[in-house]
C-alpha cells in the first residue's frame, strides 16, 4: 500500500516559487487561496520530502492511505481550483461514507465537470473515529458554488449524487473545506 505524505505548509513571505522549485517529485503543491492564510498551503508527496524545503518556515504532517481513489500515483496536473476537505467520521460509519462517497462520484463528476482526485484515511486517527482527505478539482469557483446541495439552480442529473452526500453528511461528525490553486 503507497503512504502519501500531506504537509499542511507556511511559507515565508512572497516564497511560493523557492518552494515549488527547492521540490524534487511531488504529488501536488497547491497554494492556499480560500480558508488558508497568505503564507500557507499543501504539500502532497509520495516519497519522503526534504527537510528543511528552502522557503518552508513550519508545517504539519500527516501520513495518509489511499482509500476508493486515487486508484493510480500519477499526479493532477489540471489548471482550477482544488477543494481539501477533511472529515471525521465514526469508525462504525466509516465502510457505509466510503460507498456513498464512491457511489455519488460519476454523476457528481459529469454533471459539473470536476474530478475527484482522490480520499484518503489517516491510519492514525484517534480510536473511533476515521479522519479523512477528499481532494476536488473543480474548473472555478463557480462550478464549485453551484454544485453545492444548497445551491438555488439544482443542475439535472446530480440528484443521486445530491442524495448520497446528504446521507454522508448525517454520518459525518465535522468536515472543514480550504480551497487552493495547485502550482505544482
Amino acid at each position: 500500500m503507497t503512504t502519501y505524505i500531506y504537509r499542511t505548509i507556511r511559507t515565508r513571505r512572497g516564497a511560493w516559487r523557492s518552494v515549488a522549485g527547492a521540490l524534487g517529485d511531488v504529488y501536488g503543491l497547491w497554494r492556499g487561496e480560500i480558508g488558508w492564510y497568505s503564507d500557507e498551503g499543501a504539500i502532497m508527496s509520495i516519497a519522503e520530502l526534504p527537510s528543511p524545503v528552502e522557503g518552508v518556515i513550519s508545517f504539519d504532517e500527516r501520513r495518509l492511505a489511499a482509500t476508493v481513489r486515487p486508484t493510480h500515483t500519477a499526479p493532477p496536473r489540471e489548471d482550477g481550483i482544488y477543494a481539501h476537505r477533511w472529515f471525521e467520521v465514526r469508525t462504525e460509519h466509516f465502510a457505509e461514507f466510503l460507498d456513498l462517497s464512491e457511489g455519488a462520484w460519476p454523476s457528481f463528476e459529469s454533471t459539473f465537470g470536476v474530478r475527484i482526485v482522490g480520499l484518503w484515511r489517516d491510519p492514525e486517527a484517534p480510536s473511533g473515529t476515521e479522519h479523512a482527505l477528499l481532494i476536488t478539482r473543480y474548473p472555478s469557483l463557480a462550478v464549485w458554488e453551484s454544485s453545492r446541495p444548497y445551491a438555488a439552480d439544482q443542475s439535472p442529473g446530480a440528484e443521486e449524487a445530491r442524495r448520497r452526500f446528504v446521507r454522508r453528511a448525517e454520518l459525518t461528525v465535522r468536515t472543514g473545506v480550504r480551497v487552493g490553486r495547485l502550482i505544482r
